[in-house]
């Protein structure tokens, strides 16, 4: 009897482990070296891939531009799969990606309700959400996802 408990026990754990997670992966996944965005600001309307160091510190310098925020774990298989694709694709023309580190940005998830790595974050110019959303894998799917004014 104690044996089948400790089986069905040990069987639901497995099962919980297994659904838990966006991404299927925790903190304890091997980390993969993933290209980083650029810190490079560009004025023109070409798409970027940009930190959100970057971003913060001069926003006016994206105006124009669609801007979506990039909840982002280096833990996270699909969004090292969505930052090879920007980096090896690249972004499509007027969208800037501002990569955000889920694991060290608690007050960005906050105030966007993020609460799964991969999600992006479309914002307007004051950094008000237009709207949320996850699972995109290249920068078209992203542009496809947007709000439009």
């Amino acid at each position: 009897m104690a044996a089948s408990l400790r089986a069905i026990a040990g069987l639901t754990l497995a099962v919980s482990v297994l659904t838990l997670g966006a991404c299927g992966a925790g903190p304890q996944a091997e980390q993969v070296s993933v290209p980083e965005p650029s810190s490079a600001k560009n004025s023109s309307a070409a798409g970027q891939f940009i930190q959100y160091s970057d971003y913060f510190n001069s926003p006016g310098d994206f105006a124009g531009s669609d801007v979506v925020l990039y909840f982002s774990a280096a833990w996270c298989p699909t969004c090292q799969d969505l930052t090879h694709s920007l980096q090896a694709e690249g972004v499509p023309d007027g969208l800037t990606v501002v990569k955000v580190d889920y694991d060290s940005s608690q007050n960005l998830k906050q105030q966007y309700g993020v609460t799964v790595q991969h999600t992006l974050v479309q914002v307007d110019e004051t950094g008000r959400s237009l709207t949320k959303f996850t699972g995109s894998r290249t920068g078209a799917e992203i542009q496809d996802s947007l709000v439009r004014s």
